[in-house]
């Protein structure tokens, strides 16, 4: 309950819109993402770490999209962006998957 309150405290003290201390909120939320509902379940909370972009606050809410690897595992060139919505009040999350994608790597055989 103490990540709850520390996460709460540290988005309490926020302005709204871009949050400038991405580093400070990414081990808060981190702390407590595994007590949050998901429609994602492969989203574990070790992946928000140094990973979380576009972050915004909007009071109770918490916007922030990250870059999901899945596709490259499976040989892709190009990385999935998710977009998260954390509702701070009332401790859920939802998911918008697939919002963009982005170059990751070279493909095999270009130069």
């Amino acid at each position: 309950m103490n990540s709850i309150l520390k996460l709460r405290d540290f988005c309490a003290a926020l302005p709204p819109g871009p949050v400038a201390d991405v580093r400070t909120l990414e081990p808060l939320l981190a702390a407590v993402w595994h007590t949050l509902p998901s429609d994602d379940p492969s989203m574990e909370r070790y992946k928000l770490l140094g990973r979380m972009e576009a972050v915004a606050w909007d009071a109770p809410v918490l916007n922030f999209r990250i870059e999901r690897h899945g596709t490259i595992a499976l040989g892709s060139s190009r990385a999935s962006i998710d977009a998260w919505t954390v509702d701070i009040d009332q401790m859920t999350t939802s998911v918008e998957k697939g919002v963009g994608r982005r170059f990751a790597r070279s493909r095999r055989g270009s130069k």
